[in-house]
């Protein structure tokens, strides 16, 4: 599960990049879009302005052929000189004859000493590209390296005899210049073409390469700037193409399709580098979190071994002590009975010696016999005591709701029945309702009571009260009385079997009830303890769960 959650968070990082990575590469080629748009329609504003110079020049020579009679091609050469002082942007002009002879040269401001190569022959006129009448020549190199495009126009007498035709020469290095000026990339390239895709001009501000040719062209109706994208030798490029109707030509900035920004190249690796951090942390994090499922699944494996040991354990020790209860219960009667005959028989010779026999016995041996007899009598009675104890610890509980408060008046009152003429004073207060075993908690508060009744007798009026107080899950029971006390350093012994802290011939007693009253409590799930000194009387202070539910929590282990 880990696992699938992982690849799943995995597999959304990268979706998540590559969609942030899609959506900047659209606006890096929507930003390119533009740029070499802004790029087309400034270069067409300058290449437009020196073809317009070129052009007009033409038009002038072409206009001088019309309307000058007998008009020769030598003529033209003080025009010529006259005019290109007034064009900045045009180097030369030559002037040829109808057999295609020089026959004159005018240079601009700036000398030109050499003359590129000139087409002379059918097959350079081929390679030159023609649009309303003018000739558009490739560009072509002079012997001092620079570069220049040749605009050549046919110049016609009044009748129609070719007189010859002029050549304005551009230079091509201003219009790199401009490229340079207006920031565009090494890997552009100015292009001008004719309407059906051909190169006329191609310029680039790198290293002159393979000459582009364009694979796709605007719409024929289309006004402005329009961006394009083709392939060209197996490379993708973009080009922003812009018509130059005045001139039947169109001007493309084209650059390749992979030349980005460094802002784009820089977030792209921010990107990616983000997205393999964040699946490495996913990564270190599921197989943490795997780590921790396998060491949980492994420590509650040992838990259930644990579990399973030990109820085997508990199992074993649950037969272990149900085979000693049951010993025990056997003992008990084994007890009773064994001991009763011949208790039974004690009893019934010294009560026949006493009745019988008293006169063949003299003082002593009438005290004798009258010890045996009451020895008789206790020792029954404590085998009662560990019978009723011992039943104590086997017989089930039956929980139900109970007022203590009523129980011990009810109590109380059968105790003044034995001895009506005692002043004995009973007060319950507080909160005094649990679940709890009528007649466990019968027994438990009998004795305790008969304790406070017993050791009171001395006192008048004896004072018995009975309080309780909520506790979150428990109502603390107090029993106090004003009778004789105890020393607490003898406190350790007043809850065990047959343990007696006053004299047993005084006040009488069997010494089960204290320890009968604290299995009961125990049995419930609640404590009991006993705070007193000497002559200040007593309080016997015990825990019940107010719900039979905490007890059933409490006896599950």
């Amino acid at each position: 599960m880990v696992l699938v959650v992982y690849l799943f968070l995995a597999c959304l990082t990268l979706l998540g990049a590559w969609a942030l990575i899609a959506q900047d590469w659209l606006r890096e080629q929507q930003a390119q879009d533009a740029e070499l748009a802004a790029h087309a329609l400034a270069n067409s504003e300058f290449l437009g302005n020196s073809l317009r110079e070129a052009n007009d020049l033409l038009n002038l020579f072409d206009l001088y052929a019309v309307s000058v009679p007998n008009a020769s091609i030598q003529h033209f050469t003080p025009l010529a000189s006259r005019t290109l002082s007034q064009r900045q942007r045009i180097a030369a002009v030559l002037l040829r004859d109808a057999d295609d002879r020089v026959v004159g040269q005018v240079s601009g401001s700036r000398r030109m000493p050499h003359l590129p190569p000139l087409p002379t022959t059918p097959q350079d006129y081929a390679r030159a590209h023609s649009s309303a009448g003018t000739i558009f020549h490739p560009p072509s190199r002079a012997d001092d390296g620079r570069s220049f495009l040749a605009v050549e126009r046919t110049l016609n007498a009044s009748n129609g005899r070719r007189l010859g035709s002029a050549l304005a020469f551009i230079g091509s290095d201003t219009l790199i210049t401009y490229l340079r000026k207006v920031d565009t990339s090494a890997e552009d390239r100015l292009s001008l073409l004719d309407t059906q895709g051909n190169v006329v001009l191609q310029l680039t501000q790198g290293k002159p390469g393979a000459q582009t040719q364009f694979s796709a062209l605007p719409p024929p109706d289309s006004d402005g700037t329009v961006s394009i994208r083709f392939e060209h030798a197996g490379k993708p490029y973009v080009a922003a193409i812009r018509p130059m109707r005045e001139y039947g030509l169109l001007l493309a900035v084209s650059r390749p399709a992979d030349v980005s920004s460094p802002d784009f190249l820089q977030t792209r690796q921010r990107l990616i580098a983000g997205a393999l951090s964040l699946i490495l942390l996913l990564g270190a994090l599921a197989w943490l979190i795997q780590h921790e499922f396998r060491r949980q699944k492994s420590a509650h494996a040992a838990v259930a071994r644990l579990n399973a040991s030990l109820e085997e354990r508990v199992h074993q020790r649950t037969g272990e002590l149900e085979q000693f209860n049951r010993e025990q219960v056997a003992f008990s009667y084994s007890i009773s009975h064994d001991l009763r005959a011949p208790l039974r028989a004690i009893n019934g010779f010294a009560h026949a010696l006493r009745e019988d026999s008293s006169s063949l016995l003299d003082t002593q041996g009438k005290d004798y016999v009258e010890r045996i007899y009451r020895a008789s009598l206790r020792m029954g009675e404590l085998i009662d005591a560990l019978l009723k104890l011992a039943s104590i610890s086997r017989s089930p509980l039956s929980l139900r709701k109970l007022d203590l408060g009523r129980m011990a008046e009810e109590i109380i009152d059968d105790l003044r029945k034995t001895k009506p003429d005692r002043e004995v004073l009973f007060s319950h207060t507080g909160e005094l309702h649990v679940e709890a075993d009528e007649a466990l908690m019968q027994n438990a508060l009998a004795n305790l009571i008969a304790n406070a009744w017993k050791f009171t007798r001395d006192k008048h009026p004896a004072r018995i009260s009975l309080s309780g107080k909520v506790e979150p899950e428990s109502v603390r029971l107090t029993l106090c009385d004003n009778g004789i006390g105890f020393d607490m350093a003898h406190a350790r012994h007043l809850f065990q079997p047959f343990q007696q802290l006053h004299n047993q011939q005084t006040f009488g007693g069997t010494g089960i009830g204290l320890a009968s009253a604290r299995r009961i409590i125990e049995r419930h799930g609640g404590q009991i303890e006993a705070r007193s000194s000497p002559g200040e009387g007593a309080c016997f202070s015990f825990t019940l769960p107010r719900r039979a539910r905490v007890i059933r929590r409490r006896q599950a282990p």
